[in-house]
């Protein structure tokens, strides 16, 4: 994505330009449809070759290239319930809990990597050390 205005601001600081057009992005597909279709996003520094789009024609393609059908309730509230699950597990009553060990709810649309991670028994578990993501915050309690 190129933005011409934000040009000056990515030289100051590329965190706030990301969260301006994320905000953008949100109010252009809708909140809900940003979060299912866009994975990843590349600020560049200058317009790319080849055809482009303005924000205000971005739902309109997405509607009509590439999900045609989903598109209608890409932002239904009540469907997007249903692709994710809260969860809460107790956290730590250690004197030398650690980091993050605080937090004990969140949002996943994948329970079943949640659980594994939460279980410190597989490869997710070793993959999520480090990633700020806290055995605290799993679909069963944590047990230390």
């Amino acid at each position: 994505m190129y933005c011409e205005k934000l040009a000056p601001l990515w030289r100051e600081d590329q965190n706030q330009v990301y969260n301006i057009i994320y905000i953008l992005l949100d109010q252009s597909l809708g909140e809900l449809a940003a979060m299912r279709y866009v994975d990843y996003l590349d600020i560049l520094k200058a317009p790319a070759d080849g055809p482009s789009m303005t924000l205000d024609k971005l739902a309109d393609y997405v509607a009509a290239e590439v999900d045609p059908e989903g598109w209608p309730q890409a932002n239904d509230p009540e469907l997007a319930g249903q692709r994710y699950t809260a969860y809460e597990g107790k956290p730590s009553e250690q004197e030398d809990w650690p980091l993050r060990a605080d937090v004990y709810v969140g949002v996943t649309c994948c329970v079943p990597s949640s659980t594994a991670i939460s279980s410190r028994t597989t490869a997710a578990w070793t993959a999520s050390i480090g990633t700020g993501w806290s055995p605290a915050s799993s679909t069963t309690p944590w047990t230390g």
